[in-house]
């Protein structure tokens, strides 16, 4: 029954003269009826608290990634434009070779995966020049357990890149 209901019908027992003593018991109802609902208010209550609490650190979850996120976005913007080399080879490296120093003088730690996204080639063409490029003295690689090996600039390299006026 609800405590509408209930109020009524002690409006009701009250108007047409009844006992009080019949209308207790009626109003004992209503008063656990409304305990009860009162403890439903104040666990739904605590519930809410708790899931906005979450929703709130959630919410700044999330925009601790977006700007660890927007930070990467705009180291791969700056990255992916190097300045440019005149094309032709320079010296004993090709074309792509000087580009892979050029970006590796701008950024280094780069994998073989996105030096070949920045410059447009596959991977595998990628980590091969710098495998070649290490061979050679120009970059030095560096191998972490479990991830991809990473490429930076020699001091050779960036001698290069200054002696034919590409740094």
């Amino acid at each position: 029954m609800s405590l509408l209901t209930m109020i009524d019908e002690i409006d009701t027992l009250i108007t047409s003269g009844t006992k009080p003593a019949a209308i207790k018991p009626k109003l004992f109802a209503l008063r656990e009826h409304a305990q009860a609902l009162d403890g439903e208010l104040s666990s739904t209550k605590a519930k809410y608290d708790q899931l906005e609490a979450r929703h709130n650190k959630a919410v700044a979850d999330w925009q601790k990634v977006e700007a660890v996120l927007k930070q990467q976005i705009a180291a791969l913007k700056e990255a992916q434009s190097p300045p440019v080399a005149a094309s032709g080879a320079h010296g004993d490296l090709n074309e792509v070779e000087v580009k892979i120093l050029q970006l590796l003088s701008q950024r280094a730690g780069l994998g073989a995966g996105l030096i070949g996204h920045l410059l447009q080639i596959n991977r595998t063409k990628a980590e091969y020049l710098a495998d070649r490029l290490v061979s050679d003295g120009y970059l030095h690689d560096l191998v972490f357990l479990g991830r991809p090996k990473e490429y930076e600039l020699e001091q050779k390299g960036k001698e290069y890149l200054v002696r034919h006026g590409l740094a």
